[in-house]
């Protein structure tokens, strides 16, 4: 067995961090980019790390053991507890006096060398799914130098938490040769974790860290069950994966490995595995919870009711936590921000880091994420998500923090309100839901609650979200119901998309005039991509999405067929009966998400595109944490793109601006006579 040793080269980002836990007075390093140098074995008592045991190393745990200064310039309290009983005291002193005093015995391991990967506690915590009342725990190492840093063995994270939805009890195997650590999941995909050099290898990142839920889908061929009604039929990708290496190391994160597997920073293991799925890992410091945005998987109910929750999280960090954090923090925006475009540091990221860009232009963004106390901690998270990262909607700020402390975020609004990156945010929370509350009015007071209108020979179908009645669907193909159209979510009556999309068009069919379809966006901040390509696919007898990922540079196209004859078959008797009519979309600045990627799709496809340039919103939603902190962000895997590979951030263009000057610009949105004379005139022209 060869273990990781600790006179590894390291850089001086690794060496801070190894010794923040010892009260160490000298600052933090403001950049990860220093150069490397080898450290000398550690010994334990070594608290000075001169490489000798001597009266100064036991004058210094006597002072710091009795909360004075321990009057040396660097104190490490990791190698400190000599007499391995989890706390630093006058006992410590003693058993470094009697090595000095050559005793044969009891002076603990004064003087022996200080392994990492030995020097270690585990921990059981509970994990809250659904329930307040859960039994499950997860197992966690509490390493001496990271006392508030728990690490977690990698392939026990997976099967624990990334087989929801399957009946595995296995989802990855792990092989040790010497310091690399081989895991593989059930579809054959491979990372290499090396212990020695903190890095992961992977041929094929994106599908190693996928769910084995979705690689049993992906493996099999088959429909996913919580969409019985589509089928994602066929990715087309570049035929070569692009390899990728994770330097962990660069950030001062370290991989531990033994015989029993390789480990690394719960937060580290939660950050790689979060994926645009929505469903994540989020450790408040005293429990683990799982998390499901999308609502594929088991509802999470635990997360957004447990009142400990919060109290929690609000904890002040240690040293070791804050520091810890906040390199954990870079490495996850580095690596999987999605970088679409809105985002005001957009052109920086381009050429920097987020360190180098918070050292650069940010100091006090990135002293407040710094902070040991949890308030500035939380305005400097408030500010780098929702002020120079925020891009319309998909990169924010998910905390309940938010809403159930109003004092906290009262506080963090405060320090952001006066800075020149906060108006995007303020424009989004502000500006454009009254915009929207403005044109909602005047369709009403047009329309009324319809979902379905028509006039002479257009037709108009409208639904503010995409949205999918799974427990719906799966009742209808068992022959247990009646096909969705309206369902209650959270309390509200709400529209399935498909279901509704459908119903309009069997309406429209009955009426031989009609000949225009407008499908209206305007009040839709988007949703369910799957349902997205489901009436794309009713519309134009295909669907698709096309992705581009920053983090291989590759682009992938997903193709979706839809079951038109319910019959839970994809094949040739699937045909739209509703391609032959004339489409066209109205859109707004709250079009957002997938109520911008679907016009797109509909003006590569001939549609015409009405009403006001929509807002964006490329990527897919990518849901994290740092230190409970819960966060969005765009998604560096999947950033939706057009046809010829232009990016989509900046909105549809536009066949026709709808827009009026005056005290309400929407007034010709819902004018259906204005609308039908719109599209005769575009499609008489095409």
């Amino acid at each position: 067995m060869k273990l990781k040793k600790q006179a590894k080269k390291v850089t001086a980002a690794a060496l801070a961090v190894l010794m923040a836990t010892g009260v160490v007075q000298t600052g933090v390093f403001s950049s990860f980019a220093a150069g490397e140098q080898e450290a000398a074995p550690l010994l334990w008592g070594d608290v000075d790390a001169d490489g000798l045991i001597t009266v100064a190393d036991a004058t210094a745990i006597q002072r710091f053991s009795i909360e004075l200064p321990a009057g040396i310039e660097s104190f490490n309290r990791a190698v400190a507890d000599v007499n391995a009983d989890n706390r630093v005291s006058i006992l410590d002193v003693t058993c470094i006096q009697k090595y000095l005093a050559e005793y044969v015995a009891d002076y603990g391991r004064t003087a022996q060398p200080y392994d990492i990967n030995t020097a270690f506690s585990t921990k059981q915590v509970p994990v809250l799914r659904n329930s307040l009342d859960s039994t499950e725990t997860a197992n966690l190492r509490v390493y001496e130098d990271l006392p508030n840093v728990p690490y977690i063995n990698v392939k026990e994270f997976y099967d624990q938490f990334y087989l929801v939805n399957t009946d595995l009890t296995e989802g990855m195997t792990c092989a040790q040769d010497g310091g690399n650590y081989t895991l593989t999941n059930i579809a054959g995909k491979t990372a290499i974790f090396d212990v020695d050099a903190d890095t992961i290898y992977a041929a094929n990142l994106e599908d190693f860290i996928t769910s084995a839920y979705n690689l049993q889908v992906l493996m099999s061929g088959s429909v996913d069950k919580n969409y019985p009604f589509v089928m994602m039929k066929e990715v087309t990708e570049p035929e070569d994966s692009t390899p990728i290496t994770l330097s962990l190391g660069d950030y001062g994160i370290d991989l531990r490995g033994d015989e029993t597997g390789v480990y690394a920073p719960l937060a580290t293991v939660s950050d790689i595995f979060a994926s645009a799925e929505t469903y994540r890992v989020v450790y408040s410091g005293k429990k683990i919870y799982t998390a499901d945005y999308s609502g594929l998987y088991v509802p999470t109910p635990a997360l957004n009711t447990d009142p400990d929750f919060i109290t929690d999280v609000e904890t002040d960090h240690p040293a070791d936590l804050a520091d810890f954090t906040y390199r954990e923090l870079c490495f996850n925006i580095d690596l999987w921000y999605g970088q679409p475009g809105q985002e005001w540091v957009h052109d920086d990221l381009q050429t920097m880091k987020l360190d180098e860009l918070l050292t650069a232009k940010y100091p006090d963004i990135k002293e407040n994420l710094l902070s040991t106390e949890f308030n500035t901690y939380f305005a400097g998270m408030l500010n780098l998500i929702n002020g120079i990262l925020f891009d319309g909607g998909h990169t924010t700020l998910a905390s309940r923090l938010l809403s159930e402390d109003q004092d906290l975020a009262s506080y963090a609004v405060r320090t952001m309100t006066d800075k020149d990156y906060a108006w995007k945010f303020i424009e989004s929370q502000i500006v454009k839901p009254r915009q929207t509350e403005r044109r909602v009015a005047t369709r009403d007071a047009a329309y009324g609650d319809n979902y379905y209108i028509e006039q002479g020979d257009t037709a108009m179908i409208r639904f503010d979200s995409f949205v999918v009645d799974f427990e719906g669907w799966k009742a209808f193909y068992a022959g247990n119901g009646d096909r969705p159209l309206k369902f209650n979510q959270g309390g509200k009556e709400t529209y399935d998309t498909v279901g509704v999309v459908l119903s309009g068009l069997e309406r429209a069919k009955q009426n031989p005039e009609i000949k225009n379809i407008i499908i209206d966006m305007s009040c839709n901040g988007g949703g369910d991509s799957a349902a997205m390509n489901a009436i794309e696919w009713i519309m134009t007898g295909k669907g698709y999405i096309r992705f581009n990922s920053r983090i291989t540079q590759r682009q992938k196209t997903v193709n979706a067929q839809f079951d038109m004859n319910f019959d839970g078959k994809f094949d040739e008797n699937d045909v739209s009966p509703y391609t032959g009519y004339n489409y066209g979309v109205l859109t707004s600045n709250y079009a957002f998400s997938c109520g911008n990627a679907y016009p797109w799709f509909m003006h590569e496809n001939g549609a015409m595109i009405l009403g006001q340039k929509s807002s964006g919103g490329a990527c897919a939603i990518r849901l994290t944490s740092a230190a409970g902190v819960e966060f969005a962000c765009s998604a560096a895997s999947s950033s939706i793109v057009s046809d010829s590979g232009e990016n989509v951030d900046f909105g549809c263009p536009l066949d026709a601006d709808l827009t009026v000057e005056g005290e309400n610009p929407y007034e010709n949105f819902y004018d259906l006579s204005l609308l039908s004379e719109k599209m005769n005139e575009y499609y008489k022209a095409g």
